[in-house]
Order: C-alpha cells, then structure tokens, then sequence
C-alpha cells in the first residue's frame, strides 16, 4: 500500500512539474525553429548571457554594421544590440510588461479564431543616437500565422511609443522600416506608408500611390527626387515629389542610356550628392554581356540634367 501512495505521488509531482514547465518555457519546437537561425551560436560570439534569457531571433540593423537579438526573460521581450567590429553592447532592453501571446480575433460574421503566439522575431532596427525603432512578429506555429506585427520606439532605454497591427483577417500590416531624413523613418505597411520621428509621433501619411524604395531619395522632410528607369526604351528620367502631397514640384528631360540596337539589364545605381548637384552613376549590361556606365548630373532645385 505504502509503494502505491508512493507510486501515486511521484505520478503528480511529475505532473505538477510538467504543468510548470509548460507555463514557464518555451516549446521545444520553437527552440528547434530558434536553432535553424543560428542565433544561438551567433549570440556566443558577442558573449550574450543575460540570466534566464530564452533567446530567439536576431538581424541586422538597417546600418547593416549592427546586429540585434531577440528573446524573452519571465515572458518579457528582450533586446540586445552590438557593434559587429567591435563586439561591443550598444543596447540591452527588457519590456517591463509581459508579451501578449493570447489572441481571439474576430473573423467577420460573429465568428472568432483563437491563436496562440508561441514565437517573436524583431527586424528592421533603426538606430538614432541612443533612440531605436523596430517591428517585432508574433507567429503561431500551429496555426502558421503572423498574429501581430508591432512597432517600437525606444529611447534612453525607454519605451516611448507601440503600435500593433494584426494582419489577421484585415491583412494589413507593417512591412519595413525605411531612413528617410535626418532621423526620420517612413514606415511601411501593404497598405500606406507613414512618416515618423524617433519620438514615436506620426507625422504624416505617404501619399497612396508613391512608392518609398531605393529609387525615390529625400531632399527634406517631405520632398524627394524619384528617377524612373525605362530598360525597354533604354532610358531614364527624374522628378521632384512632395510624397504628402503627391504635388510635382519639376520633372527632368529624358536621357538615354543606351544608342546600340541591344537589350540592356540595370545592374547597379549609386548616388553621390555635393549641395544642390545630384550624380547618378548608372551600370548596365548589353545583351552580348558588354558592360556600360553612364553618369547623370541633376540639379535638385531645378531639374536640369546633364550627362
């Protein structure tokens, strides 16, 4: 009798802890996705050891000379920043709160759909002197599903400003960060773009129908010069926006590129500026595989092109 009261303990002690366990860690299968980053290793080499750290993600930053992570300490999110020559810690961030990881989203037509995040991963990280930005992901494994895409301010090693998007079902949400000018983003989502300080404060929203990529660059807060590539007629122009506005403040003559009779491919476009005079410096390549170059002067204020 003795061994089957014994017996019956050890079964809900083993239960008990198995309880705890699956209420204070992480599942196994997210340690399994965490390793196919790699970031455990990658951690080792910037010597992360914050105690109780379940670590999950890391990236560049979009000055591609820092590295972030991500994980989580007692359910609370976790940042850590280096140098990548240095090795040195630029940043380590704990959330005060805990991370929300329940979600029961209405669906439309009075039904809801229950989700579960049981992993985050923190990309696009702006740095501004000691103020940072950043989306961070919640993924339900099992549901395979994005639940919510944030984005962060930091500043002083505060929090300043979140933001939520749920994809789910509205399928909108934050895509990218992008440097706009002088410490302000644009922030992307499939939907608008909207221009933010490092305070975490809106500004205002890109005009539906710009673009922000690598081919439109900020002259100030609102305007910017966006150069249009034409392969098929070989050719190339430029124009001034206000992407609040949408306003064309001037548009540039058309220089061609190319005057042989080949099909070309735009390999690279790089971009030098000295005051009001912008140089584009245009590589290509001819069907035959010959490689071209051609440099482009734009003068911001005006317009005027000289090749």
């Amino acid at each position: 009798m003795k061994i089957l009261v014994y017996s019956v303990c050890i079964v809900l002690a083993c239960i008990i802890i198995g309880c705890l366990k699956e209420k204070y860690t992480v599942s196994a299968d997210s340690i399994i996705t965490d390793n196919q980053f790699g970031t455990y290793k990658k951690a080792a080499e910037y010597g992360v050891n914050t105690e109780g750290l379940y670590l999950e993600y890391h990236s560049d930053g979009l000055d591609t000379n820092l590295i972030f992570f991500n994980g989580r300490v007692n359910h609370q999110l976790w940042i850590g920043g280096f140098e990548k020559a240095s090795k040195k810690k630029i940043l380590e961030w704990t959330e005060n709160s805990k991370l929300d990881t329940i979600f029961r989203i209405h669906a439309g037509y009075g039904e809801y759909v229950n989700f579960k995040i049981t992993d985050f991963w923190c990309t696009d990280f702006y740095k501004l002197n000691n103020a940072y930005s950043f989306l961070v992901n919640g993924y339900d494994k099992s549901a395979a599903q994005v639940v919510t895409m944030d984005l962060y301010f930091l500043n002083n090693g505060n929090l300043i400003k979140k933001y939520r998007t749920i994809p789910y079902p509205s399928n909108a949400y934050f895509q990218s960060v992008w440097p706009w000018f002088n410490g302000i983003i644009v922030v992307k989502s499939n939907t608008k773009g909207v221009c933010y300080n490092m305070n975490g404060d809106s500004l205002y929203t890109v005009a539906p129908n710009i673009t922000i990529d690598d081919r439109i660059l900020a002259v100030n807060y609102e305007d910017a010069v966006l150069y249009t590539l034409n392969p098929g007629e070989k050719s190339v122009y430029f124009s001034r926006k206000n992407v609040k506005t949408n306003e064309t403040l001037w548009t540039s003559a058309t220089i061609v590129l190319d005057n042989s009779q080949e099909v070309i491919k735009i390999n690279n476009t790089s971009v030098s500026k000295v005051n009001n005079t912008w140089t584009y410096k245009i590589d290509y390549i001819r069907y035959s595989g010959e490689k071209k170059s051609v440099q482009v002067e734009l003068d911001i204020n005006t317009g005027a092109v000289d090749s």
